[in-house]
């Protein structure tokens, strides 16, 4: 699987993002689309090629990866959502999963077979390929639509224009007949859409074919929606057999569970998709938004619980996202946008931007959760959150202690947070403070003796000893320390990630194997891991001889006195990639 946590992602709702193709804003239906952009159940113009005509901007912020909402044809009038009509600008409604949605593409380009590739999708590809953006297309595999005006019935659905099924003409089985909320322990499907039944083998494999075949238009990855209302197993198939088709694909999906229950730690833990973390977003508004809740003491108790995790430092994060008030709208001040937006892009986990959070975007009065968290895209000014974001961007490109370091609390009251995370030689020290100014005394400071500069700008302080006096953090401001060891790039590299080990005081664990580059069954020539948590070792491996050829590899744990200890286990195969930026994600004395 891909190694993702050096990424910046940006998740654009594509509909609400940039018009940048008038013409086709009606669609097939004008009942569709409102052009006065009043009724937040229409379309109101966003296209494919809003999305190209500011993909500068984006690389202005930093953004390596871009999300879309689901582009996919939806049904073309009206359907039912909780008692309203609506339209399916969100894209939950799809009815053929290999053409692309009319509101969002050229009119001339309606009805193309998938198998043309000049189309505005193909330019895109091409547009964030060549600023070496990647582009993940997101997807809802639960369900189709609940039928809608214009004569669309219920579950219709199409395979690049040949009809398949429909939720009462089902003649493969593909649906779940049932009633809207079942009692199986799954969460019901959005909004009346037809429920695909998991089940059924042959949709099942229909479904891999259809995502295997935008990877190969070009997409790079796929982010799965309402990934609850599907079992785990289904998420375990899909994304084994994807991988198994594009081995450097990039998968996410979104369970929508009670925190860190049983369910939503099992998809974290097993699916084999990069989950996103719901528990602390919320944890960011309890704390941020709700006075009474602890303010920072909050957040740091949240991202002191990771090794009950497999690895934490994969989880996808974010402030805000489409089901949910925005930050700002649940009362978080403007002038603290900053503080939450460094805090996403340095703890662990790989920040996903909520499109126009960069820009303060939020809804005003009392209707301010779904669909009112949707505005249209005003502005893409440059300010100090657009300014941190793209240094901040940079910061974890390089340094691997943002990317899979160790989180660990130096200071914390309700209104300031002082954390440090480390991974190897490189260090960062965060300081955030939503109240008046503060200056504290910080000892066991991981940074090298001598003068360290704030990545944002605001000047520097002195590491004694490790040691930093008088640190001063002032009202609503952030500092981010930093020291990164310069590298020089060998072979390939491919970073080995070890969970389930319950590791001790002393302990080090190193990976080693069959070819000289993992020390030829030598520990004293293995390959040393950094430890993350105490569940959680990382390393990265540096291949250059082995290049394309399988290798045996196994784990071993050193104590303080050298002695050693191997996993109890035959020696696990794998083929060394020819390309960069993969990992090979092992449990302690298992297969996985």
């Amino acid at each position: 699987m891909r190694d993702i946590r050096g990424e910046t992602m940006y998740f654009a709702f594509v509909d609400r993002f940039v018009d940048g193709d008038p013409a086709s804003n009606e669609g097939r239906d004008p009942a569709t689309y409102d052009p006065e952009r009043k009724d937040w159940t229409r379309y109101w113009g966003g296209d494919l090629q809003g999305v190209i005509d500011k993909l500068d901007y984006l690389e202005r912020l930093g953004v390596s990866t871009i999300v879309l909402t689901p582009i996919v044809e939806q049904i073309p009038g009206l359907g039912r959502d909780r008692g309203l009509q609506s339209a399916p600008y969100h894209g939950a409604w799809a009815i053929d999963f290999r053409r692309l949605d009319p509101h969002l593409i050229p009119r001339q380009e309606w009805d193309r077979p998938f198998a043309d590739r000049d189309g505005v999708f193909d330019r895109l590809v091409k547009a964030c390929h060549a600023r070496k953006m990647r582009l993940v297309l997101q997807f809802v595999c639960g369900q189709t639509n609940p039928g809608g005006t214009g004569g669309t019935a219920r579950g219709e659905i199409h395979d690049d224009g040949r009809w398949l099924a429909s939720y009462d003409q089902d003649p493969q089985g593909w649906y779940r007949h049932v009633l809207a909320r079942e009692t199986t322990g799954r969460e019901a499907v959005d909004a009346g859409g037809a429920p695909f039944d998991p089940a059924t083998s042959g949709m099942r494999a229909w479904m891999r074919s259809v995502l295997t075949d935008w990877l190969d238009r070009g997409a790079d990855g796929l982010y799965f929606d309402m990934a609850n209302s599907m079992p785990l197993w289904f998420w375990q198939e899909v994304a084994s057999s994807v991988l198994y088709a594009k081995p450097d694909a990039l998968l996410t999906g979104g369970w929508n569970g009670r925190s860190w229950d049983d369910t939503t730690v099992a998809f974290a833990n097993r699916s084999g998709l990069r989950s996103t973390d719901f528990a602390f977003q919320r944890s960011v508004i309890e704390g941020l938004c709700w006075d009474e809740v602890g303010g920072f003491r909050r957040i740091a108790s949240y991202l002191d619980r990771d090794e009950h995790l497999e690895d934490a430092t994969c989880l996808v994060t974010s402030l805000d996202d489409a089901r949910v008030p925005r930050l700002l709208s649940s009362g978080l001040r403007p002038d603290q946008l900053l503080l939450a937006v460094t805090l996403l892009m340095t703890t662990r986990g790989v920040p996903l931007v909520f499109y126009g959070t960069e820009q303060g975007l939020h809804c005003e009065g009392e209707d301010v959760g779904e669909p009112y968290n949707r505005p249209m895209m005003e502005r893409f000014d440059d300010n100090p959150v657009t300014e941190a974001m793209w240094k901040l961007a940079a910061l974890r490109k390089d340094n691997l202690a943002v990317q899979r370091g160790l989180y660990r609390t130096l200071w914390v009251n309700e209104d300031a947070l002082v954390f440090v995370r480390s991974h190897g030689t490189d260090r960062i020290v965060v300081g955030l403070n939503r109240g008046r100014d503060v200056t504290m005394d910080l000892s066991d400071v991981p940074l090298p003796d001598g003068p360290a500069f704030d990545v944002l700008g605001s000047g520097g302080v002195l590491v004694r000893d490790k040691k930093i006096e008088r640190f001063h953090l002032r009202a609503g401001g952030a500092v981010v320390l930093a020291h990164t060891l310069q590298r020089e790039s060998a072979g390939r590299s491919v970073l080995c990630r070890l969970s389930g080990y319950r590791s001790r005081f002393g302990e080090s664990v190193v990976v080693t194997g069959n070819v000289p580059e993992l020390g030829s069954w030598d520990l004293a020539r293995a390959v040393p891991l950094s430890f993350v948590n105490a569940n959680l070792w990382m390393g990265s491996v540096s291949f250059e001889r082995s290049l394309g050829k399988p290798v045996l590899y196994k784990y071993a744990v050193v104590d303080q006195r050298g002695a050693a200890v191997r996993e109890d286990r035959l020696a696990r195969r794998r083929m060394v990639p020819t390309c960069c930026g993969l990992e090979w994600a092992d449990r302690w004395g298992t297969d996985g």
